[in-house]
């Protein structure tokens, strides 16, 4: 089962959740078709156990994370410090990312998970802002939860748009803009 979600995963990295079939997965994984489809109904169900496996890694790796920051950095650092984590996080599997981001709309299932994944995500992120030195926030949980919206909604424009047009700016120039852009609404949050 593993070989076939890693194919899973890859392909609809490299090409797609729509382009991708059971069977070019089944090819990868090194299975036949049908013991795929022992295991999972079609695609949709591959992406969602994908999906669920991505949403508990992000809860553990988020909480990690955010017990490792120190409340005393400086607003700046400080958004640095997230900006670029959830960059690298979101660099080791940004097609899959991608791809279930895509599906939100049509998927109430991936959509509730989705939203699900950033509330819990969003109240550890507002328990911590609430306790920085420098950040006096009238509404922790909704600064917080805007604060990921921003920086997951840049993350998803910039690799939508990937193969239409060249980036202007490197990666770590985009997390230089995107933590000055997180660190000025911190301090207008307030």
């Amino acid at each position: 089962m593993q070989r076939v979600l890693d194919a899973a995963e890859e392909l609809f990295g490299q090409q797609g959740f729509e382009q991708t079939s059971v069977a070019q997965i089944a090819a990868k994984a090194g299975c036949a078709v049908g013991t795929v489809y022992s295991r999972f109904r079609d695609k949709e169900a591959l992406l969602h156990l994908l999906h669920q496996n991505l949403a508990q890694e992000a809860v553990l790796t988020a909480e990690s994370a955010l017990s490792a920051l120190d409340p005393q950095l400086p607003i700046d650092q400080l958004a640095r410090l997230m900006v670029d984590f959830l960059w690298s996080v979101y660099q080791q599997r940004p097609k899959l990312v991608l791809a279930v981001a895509i599906r939100v709309p049509d998927d109430a299932a991936i959509a509730e998970r989705s939203e699900r994944l950033l509330d819990d995500v969003a109240q550890r992120l507002g328990a911590f802002l609430a306790r920085h030195q420098d950040l006096r926030l009238s509404d922790p949980q909704d600064c917080a939860d805007f604060t990921l919206r921003l920086i997951f909604g840049a993350f998803h424009h910039r690799a939508l748009h990937a193969g239409f047009r060249p980036e202007r700016r490197s990666g770590a120039a985009f997390v230089e803009e995107l933590s000055r852009a997180v660190a000025g609404y911190w301090r207008a949050c307030g």
